[in-house]
């Protein structure tokens, strides 16, 4: 694929290279979603004052700050790298777990969790739905590429949810699966998994197997936290999440002290530290007041837009290649959230 010099006019130039059809399906897709005069069905729910809606966008913030974490992750962990990953693990929760517990100081909430079955439920919490997500997923991506890798982190929870729903024969509605599958395709286009050359799932089968193994951990991370957001000290209880991963690090730091690399540029410190507050500290926080708000299925969907948000940012911050499939991907991945949106003014 070649693009324009100096990365100007990449759509035009991959508009003339791949043809008409993704731009045809688009202008489709749009002429469909503005049918009854509103653009999409989420922009009628911006209007909504349910908890559903609120829960819908909340988990959309979420999604634009994790697309965030390309960015500082490439910056970091580029070469020459500027910190190992496991130190980046433990500064980047220790650092927003410090943060929140003195945000939540400030506004008068309690520091300590409110029983050891409080306290239990945030260990599950934070094993599950941080660190074992964090270091499977870190695993796996030694040996697949970061497209097979982001397609089952990102895009893998809401389809591992509704099969596992099927299979344990709970109720699923035909809306909540073709969501989901929607979304899932969606996203294999906008991580260019498909595009006009084929299948590109490449990897390791046993990285293949970590990063799968890293989103079943997702999501039974969001069944031990569902119960547990619904109290009403939500930035003690991810602060204390995040506390519980940062800690269960430091063996891994004690195993790999020989390769471990102390960052020593302010930029790079500065970059830390941005990434424990954005896509970290108020990303999660975020997203457990959307995960009181959502069914499971609905707030995993939403995980389809963090690589939509990368794609853009990589686009515009970082002049990385905008194809008319990645274009049409995005399109399809807001096509299942309007089904999602769909489904919950129905309930």
């Amino acid at each position: 694929m070649i693009f324009v010099e100096n990365g100007k006019n990449r759509l035009s130039k991959d508009l003339a290279s791949y043809g008409y059809l993704p731009w045809l399906i688009i202008l489709c897709y749009v002429i469909v979603a503005t049918h009854g005069n509103h653009l999409f069905i989420p922009c009628r729910l911006l209007m909504s004052e349910s908890s559903t809606t609120k829960g819908i966008l909340l988990a959309v913030l979420s999604c634009l700050l994790w697309g965030s974490l390309f960015v500082f992750g490439r910056y970091l962990l580029g070469t020459p790298s500027k910190i190992d990953p496991y130190s980046l693990v433990f500064y980047r929760f220790s650092t927003a777990s410090l943060l929140l517990l003195v945000y939540a100081r400030i506004k008068k909430q309690p520091l300590l969790p409110s029983s050891w079955k409080q306290f239990y439920g945030i260990f599950k919490t934070g094993f599950f739905l941080y660190w074992l997500m964090a270091i499977l997923s870190f695993i796996g991506q030694r040996t697949v590429t970061a497209m097979t890798a982001s397609l089952f982190v990102e895009s893998g929870p809401a389809i591992i949810l509704i099969l596992w729903k099927i299979i344990s024969r709970q109720k699923t509605t035909k809306i909540e699966i073709i969501a989901c599958v929607i979304g899932f395709i969606g996203s294999m286009l906008v991580l260019n998994i498909i595009s006009p050359n084929g299948l590109h799932l490449t990897g390791h089968p046993w990285g293949i197997l970590c990063v799968f193994l890293s989103a079943v951990s997702w999501v039974i991370g969001g069944y031990c936290g569902k119960d547990l957001m619904r109290s009403g000290s939500r930035i003690t209880i991810v602060a204390w999440c995040m506390l519980v991963c940062a800690l269960l690090d430091l063996p891994f730091l004690a195993i790999m002290h020989k390769s471990l690399i102390f960052p020593t540029a302010p930029s790079a410190w500065f970059a830390i530290f941005g990434m424990a507050v954005f896509p970290t500290a108020i990303a999660f926080v975020t997203w457990g007041e959307a995960m009181a708000r959502l069914p499971l299925w609905q707030l995993n969907l939403t995980q389809n837009l963090t690589p939509v948000f990368t794609l853009i940012g990589s686009y515009f911050i970082l002049h990385e290649p905008l194809t008319a499939w990645n274009v049409l991907g995005i399109a399809i991945v807001l096509g299942g959230l309007s089904a999602a949106a769909l489904k919950s003014q129905k309930t």
